[in-house]
Parts: structure tokens; sequence; C-alpha cells
């Protein structure tokens, strides 16, 4: 994948200028798939989905790596290109979200192997936080995800999403919220 592309830029006075180095696809795909997959499983609850949206994103910044600034921020860019994906091939993704599965609870099994029953427990709790994260709206899910769970900073998640960094704030404050309230009516009934 790594197909890299020069281009001469024309310059006054008629001389032609080497573009900028293009950038490697393949040293993007080593860098930043692991965040995006992972990003992309944590919104989504499913794996396989969440490897072809990255692997679309890539093919994507393969198309148009000349797009593609060595300066700029290609975690976001690519970021950006995956949700658009996301987005067009799931019209209603509030259907089948399962959030926070294998983080939460696969961490607490691994924790807790000997201790059968903590580890039930914590699956338990781990479904729980799945339901209400999943509650959240699109937006507000992005950012408590990428704030509370990818430790992104606000910055980092403002020019992801493309959107100025008191949005950031704002959605996070109410994701918390709104998560705050699910999660004490969950609490409440058991």
């Amino acid at each position: 994948m790594s197909g890299e592309v020069h281009v001469l830029h024309v310059v006054p006075g008629g001389t032609a200028a080497p573009s900028p180095p293009p950038v490697a696809v393949d040293e993007l795909f080593a860098a930043h798939a692991p965040f995006l997959v992972r990003t992309l499983e944590r919104l989504t609850g499913n794996r396989a989905q969440a490897e072809d949206l990255a692997q679309e994103a890539f093919l994507v910044a393969h198309r148009r790596r000349a797009d593609l600034r060595a300066d700029g921020n290609p975690r976001a860019w690519l970021y950006r290109v995956a949700m658009n994906l996301l987005h067009k091939s799931r019209r209603s993704f509030a259907r089948e979200l399962l959030f926070l599965g294998r983080v939460v609870g696969e961490r607490a099994t691994q924790a807790r192997a000997g201790e059968p029953e903590q580890a039930t427990l914590e699956r338990e709790r781990a479904r729980r936080v799945r339901a209400a994260v999943a509650k959240l709206p699109l937006v507000h899910r992005e950012v408590f995800v990428l704030f509370e769970l990818e430790g992104l900073s606000g910055a980092d998640i403002a020019l992801m999403l493309d959107v100025p960094v008191a949005t950031v704030w704002t959605r996070l404050h109410r994701a918390r919220e709104a998560f705050r309230a699910t999660w004490d009516k969950t609490e409440a009934a058991t």
C-alpha cells in the first residue's frame, strides 16, 4: 500500500518545483491502525465492522494520499474519513450499539481469572456500562469515548471532530451527565 506520488508544482516564472514529500500510507497504517480500530470498535461494539471501516479508511488514504500533508494531523484525518464511512454504512447507528464490552469486561475477567464470582460481577457491570453509554447520542458518545477511554486531549478531539474545543467540553459535560443519570437508574434497580 505504499504507493508514493511525486507531483511537480509550477512556480512563478514557469519553473517546476517538487511537491512536498508524499505521505507513506503503510507508515500511516502502522502508526494509526490500532487506535482507529480500537476507537471504532468502542463506538460500534463490533470488532469486524471496526476492522472493515479502518481498512476502508486506509484505502481512501491510499487513493487520496495527495490530500494528506506530512505536517498535518493524519490521525484526525483518518478518524474523520472512518466516521464518514460509518455514517454512510449505517443509517441507524443507535440500533445495534454494544459498547465497551471487551474493554471493561475482558480486562476485569483477565485480572480476576482466579475469582469466577468476581469475574461474573465485572461482566455484568460492563454490560450495564455498555447499555448506559449506548443510550448517549452519537455526538456525545464520540467525545466520551475519545476523552474518557482513549485519553485524548480536548484539543485533539476538537481537531478530529472538526469542532471548536468549547464544543468538545460542552458535549463531554452533557455526555457525563446523561451517563450518570442512566447509571444511577441502573444501579438503583439492582
